[in-house]
């Protein structure tokens, strides 16, 4: 074989190798694509997922998510969650974490990403828009000021004297006692535990409640009924606030309220 003839033979050979090349990088851009459109359609389906069942304010199992939305993507399974609550937090404000996590069972709390701060307006109407809110904060306000636990004797007797029996039904609030045990221990604003000798309860609280709820505006709404002005006078109150949103000592000053 001539010269001529090895030169042509290596040219094909090397536009044949081009073409392979430039094919392989295709199917491989191709693959990629379709790996990064499917990541997307899983984020935007647990997303949605999430929004849907973000409105019985009740606890989201791992296992429902990994059932219904996030099948088979084993260890892709925390990549995806990053994006989603990437999605929740920075287009509708919402926070998605962890409430409980055991051997088996990891639930998950969908929360407002701000604190809630409506309490001091909500109160001050004459009829509240909302009276299962107003009531949680009137019971979580007690177990702050209670040093962070109560009896569940303890909550009755406080809601007893503002003329709320959870004995009986309340002409506002419905059944005051129900509401206590069952849906505010569901939807984690509260913890309740049963003593195993006297099986009395008592309530500390719960995940939503120490996310989405404020001890600092709390504070500022005690002073407001107490009329005092510095919420220092609570000082075991106001160092567990400052706990919660790591909020420095002297920004305190600015909680201070007025005495009307």
């Amino acid at each position: 074989m001539g010269k001529r003839g090895r030169r042509s033979q290596a040219s094909q050979s090397a536009s044949q190798t081009s073409n392979s090349t430039q094919l392989t990088l295709e199917v491989s851009f191709n693959n990629s694509q379709r790996v990064v459109e499917n990541l997307d359609e899983l984020v935007n389906a647990c997303v949605r997922y999430v929004l849907y069942h973000a409105g019985s304010r009740l606890p989201i199992r791992k296992a429902d998510l990994q059932k219904h939305v996030l099948k088979n993507v084993g260890r892709s399974y925390n990549m995806i969650l990053e994006k989603v609550k990437a999605v929740l937090k920075d287009i509708y404000g919402y926070d998605l974490y962890v409430c409980e996590e055991q051997k088996s069972v990891i639930r998950y709390l969908v929360s407002n990403s701000l604190p809630n701060k409506g309490l001091n307006q909500q109160c001050d109407n004459d009829v509240p828009e909302d009276a299962h809110k107003i009531l949680t904060m009137l019971i979580l306000t007690h177990i702050f000021m209670s040093n962070n636990t109560t009896t569940e004797a303890g909550l009755f007797s406080f809601l007893n004297s503002l003329n709320i029996d959870v004995e009986e039904t309340h002409d506002v609030f419905g059944n005051v006692k129900t509401f206590i045990q069952s849906t505010l221990v569901q939807q984690r604003f509260l913890h309740m535990e049963t003593d195993n000798v006297t099986k009395r309860h008592s309530y500390t609280w719960g995940p939503r409640a120490e996310h989405e709820v404020s001890k600092h505006e709390l504070l500022k709404f005690v002073c407001k009924i107490y009329k005092d002005s510095n919420p220092k006078s609570w000082s075991s109150q106001l160092e567990c606030a400052d706990k919660q949103f790591n909020v420095a000592t002297d920004e305190n000053e600015s909680m201070e309220v007025g005495d009307n």
